[in-house]
């Protein structure tokens, strides 16, 4: 018998700036975390971080091209928190499967 359980879980964001996190405890770039944002002229999406060492905001642009974020795909760690400003609410769908 297979005692996996599979989890989806929403987050729903709104438009301007929101402190947000993962609903799941997982790690990875952004894209693999569900968070498939569409690019947009203006204004744009766009996730802020924090950088620790440098004490300021690393600012991801999402765009059409290359690996469609600039400066590059954003990273997100267990636990961490980061802002999204987005031109329009947004549904952060998640699928998790519990073992």
């Amino acid at each position: 018998m297979d005692s996996r359980s599979r989890r989806i879980q929403t987050n729903n964001l709104s438009s301007g700036y929101e402190l947000v996190g993962s609903k799941q405890p997982l790690s990875g770039s952004i894209v693999n975390l569900g968070l498939n944002l569409y690019s947009s002229a203006n204004p744009v999406n766009q996730i802020l971080k924090w950088n620790v060492g440098a004490q300021r905001y690393v600012i991801y642009t999402r765009v059409t091209f290359g690996s469609g974020w600039i400066p590059s795909v954003p990273i997100i760690n267990v636990g961490e928190g980061f802002l999204t400003r987005l031109a329009a609410p947004y549904s952060w769908v998640q699928n998790f499967t519990v073992q």
